[in-house]
């Protein structure tokens, strides 16, 4: 990574941060009729960043790096709570927390605690995240599209409770945050673009595409810059187009009503009483009611249904990882029958039950804490992978390689093959090369167990894992 990467983190998470202010801000105004402070908000968001900078690669302790983030997530919500309590007297003098304590609690005090603790916790895990992600184009084109995605949601549910006529409080931060976030993020994109260690040269046929990009990237900050600076006066200049265009209508009317009745009914019908003309309606746009606008319900159902089945998913992703990650594995070492050493027989024997057991509890809690810690090395990924492919039904053969391995499971799964060929590469050069890893290629080693534990290859992996047992079962019946 170059050395300017570290300066990106700051736009990058100015970015990060405007769509979660603007849900905050609106969720404080609707639900409590308090904005949330922007300096606490920001201060929360900044804090975890810095502190995760700060303890990485430092050769501290974890419970050391925990309690910097227990104390300073435990700071980042007192201070924002007394922004957004509107508590009285000093921060730093401790009354105003007692008086807090002493008065009795109603419903709207315990909901304004668990307001501020969820977005106490949103915030500073934005920026425990943005810290350890790595700043590549794709990872930037991934954030900008999680923001696109929560401003429009934002605006649907404003633009759904206007259309029923509920009336929300006025709020201009949300539109305000929508263009610094698209400046923000398009201009990360083309930083991360110009990061990448590529060849510069222009291939023959794409020489223009630069300055052509160069263009239409100017015009577009430039339209931003002239919109945003001059839009009181588009609005007010909508507003009086507006009245001249209704004026116009109505006085058009009774002539165009004239002109219609001649074409329909004609001179033959006779001479028709005269009749006292009738003021044309007014055009002003109407807010469509939920009974005349049958679409407004059907999208409210839609977003409300689609908001349960996204925590039913959830919840079910969350069984399935606890499933996946503690009951599977300790479930198949209860069944699994493995033989044991020679050497090691002997003194088995002379352990008591007892003894057994509390081997086998430490040992989950060894891997229990090596789970929580992470992989720190390619050989603690390369253990995984055979414990993986174990699973899976391809176990490792004695005599093997793991570049063999590898290749046989790649032959296995083929569209994991350059997964398994990351990791093993990255296992063959910190052991036999002796060199470790950079932050990148320990990112691209990360990043394809992921791809190897994801849900979506346990299909194949039971599959391969009930064939190859039948399959074994039958070459033993047929040896013997």
């Amino acid at each position: 990574m170059k050395q300017q990467s570290k300066l990106l983190y700051w736009p990058a998470g100015a970015m990060e941060f405007c769509w979660l202010y603007a849900w905050a801000y609106f969720l404080g105004l609707v639900l409590f009729k308090k904005p949330v402070p922007f300096p606490e908000a920001a201060l929360t968001f900044a804090l975890a960043g810095l502190i995760v900078h700060f303890s990485t690669n430092k050769g501290w302790r974890v419970w050391q790096v925990w309690g910097l983030h227990i104390v300073g997530f435990s700071l980042a919500g007192i201070r924002l709570f007394y922004g957004y309590g509107s508590a009285s007297g000093f921060f730093f003098d401790y009354h105003w927390f007692t008086e807090w304590l002493q008065k009795p609690k109603g419903g709207p005090d315990i909901g304004i605690c668990l307001f501020v603790l969820f977005w106490v916790f949103l915030f500073w895990w934005g920026g425990v995240r943005l810290r350890q992600r790595l700043l590549t184009q794709q990872k930037i084109k991934t954030r900008l599209d999680v923001g696109l995605a929560a401003f429009f949601l934002l605006f649907l549910v404003k633009f759904i409770a206007a259309a029923k006529g509920t009336v929300l409080p006025v709020e201009p931060v949300s539109l305000a945050l929508v263009f610094p976030f698209l400046f923000l993020g398009f201009a990360m994109a083309g930083l991360a673009q110009n990061r990448q260690a590529t060849q510069k040269d222009f291939l023959p046929g794409y020489r223009g595409q630069g300055a052509l990009i160069g263009f239409v990237l100017i015009f577009f900050i430039l339209i931003i810059g002239v919109m945003t600076f001059s839009y009181p006066y588009l609005l007010l200049s909508a507003e009086r187009g507006y009245d001249l265009v209704r004026t116009a209508a109505r006085s058009a009317g009774p002539v165009l009503a004239a002109i219609l009745r001649f074409m329909i009914i004609g001179r033959g019908h006779g001479s028709a009483p005269a009749e006292a003309p009738q003021e044309m309606p007014s055009l002003a746009l109407q807010t469509p009611s939920a009974e005349s606008s049958g679409w407004i319900k059907v999208l409210e159902d839609a977003l409300l249904w689609g908001l349960w089945g996204l925590l039913g998913l959830m919840f079910i992703m969350v069984l399935v990882f606890i499933a996946r990650h503690w009951l599977l594995p300790w479930f198949m070492r209860l069944l699994a029958r493995t033989a044991l050493q020679p050497d090691e027989r002997p003194a088995r024997k002379r352990l008591s039950r007892w003894a057994v057991l509390l081997e086998f509890l430490l040992l989950q809690l060894k891997r229990l804490t090596d789970w929580a810690k992470g992989y720190a090395r390619a050989a603690q990924v390369y253990g995984a992978l055979l414990r993986w492919g174990r699973l899976s039904g391809s176990a490792r053969i004695g005599t093997e390689t793991p570049r063999e391995y590898g290749l046989r499971l790649g032959q296995r799964f083929p569209k994991l093959g350059k997964d398994i060929t990351a990791i093993i590469e990255a296992f063959h050069k910190e052991v036999y090369a002796e060199t470790g890893l950079n932050e990148q290629e320990w990112f691209a080693v990360r990043q394809a167990w992921r791809r190897l534990c994801s849900p979506l290859q346990w299909p194949l992996r039971i599959k391969g894992w009930v064939w190859l047992s039948s399959r074994s079962e039958l070459q033993a019946k047929e040896e013997f």
